[in-house]
C-alpha cells in the first residue's frame, strides 16, 4: 500500500501465504473492513493508519509493526477496531520507539511485543495473551480495558496502566 484511502463497499481480504506491504511513509486512511489472513501484514516505514467509518481490521495471522506506527480513529459516531483474532499474532519488531494504537484494540490472539514500547490508547476486550520482551514495555492508557480469566501477561519487560485500577483476572 503506497498511499491514498481504502474505502468504498466490500472488503479487502489478504489471503493466505500473500505479504500486503506498507511501502510508503504517507499516511493512510482504511475506511472498509480489512481481514489478514495472509503470512504477514508488514509496516516498513514510519506512518500513520487512520481508521475511519467503523471499519475492521480483522487479523486471523500475523501483524509485524516494523517500525514505530501510529493507528489513529475517527471513532464517532461509530468506533473503528483493530481486532487481533484467535490465532492472530500483534508484533512489533525492530522499533525501538513507541507504537501507538488510538483505535480501540480487541486481542484474542497473541501480542508479542519484542522491541520498543507498545501503547493501547482507546481501550478494548483481551482474551488472548501478551508477551511483553526484555526491555520492552506494554502500555493500556485508554479509558477501559477488559481482561478475560482466560488473558495472560507474560515476559521479562514491563508494563503498566495509566488509570486506575485495572483488574487483570487472567494470568499476569
Amino acid at each position: 500500500w503506497t498511499g491514498g484511502d481504502m474505502d468504498g463497499a466490500g472488503t479487502t481480504t489478504v489471503n493466505g501465504g500473500k505479504t500486503f506491504e506498507i511501502s510508503t511513509a504517507t499516511p493512510k486512511k482504511l475506511r472498509r473492513n480489512f481481514i489478514n489472513n495472509g503470512t504477514l501484514f508488514s509496516q516498513v516505514l514510519p506512518a500513520a493508519m487512520t481508521f475511519e467509518n467503523a471499519a475492521v481490521l480483522t487479523n486471523n495471522s500475523l501483524v509485524e509493526l516494523q517500525t514505530n506506527t501510529n493507528f489513529f480513529c475517527t471513532c464517532l459516531p461509530t468506533p473503528a477496531l483493530f481486532h487481533n483474532a484467535s490465532g492472530g499474532t500483534l508484533r512489533t519488531l525492530i522499533a525501538s520507539g513507541t507504537s501507538n494504537f488510538l483505535t480501540p484494540v480487541d486481542n484474542d490472539g497473541t501480542v508479542d511485543t519484542q522491541t520498543g514500547i507498545l501503547n493501547f490508547l482507546n481501550g478494548g476486550t483481551h482474551t488472548g495473551s501478551f508477551t511483553v520482551g526484555g526491555a520492552t514495555y506494554l502500555a493500556f492508557s485508554g479509558p477501559s480495558d477488559s481482561f478475560s480469566a482466560a488473558s495472560s501477561i507474560t515476559g521479562s519487560g514491563a508494563g503498566g496502566s495509566r488509570r486506575p485500577p485495572r483488574r487483570l483476572p487472567g494470568t499476569h
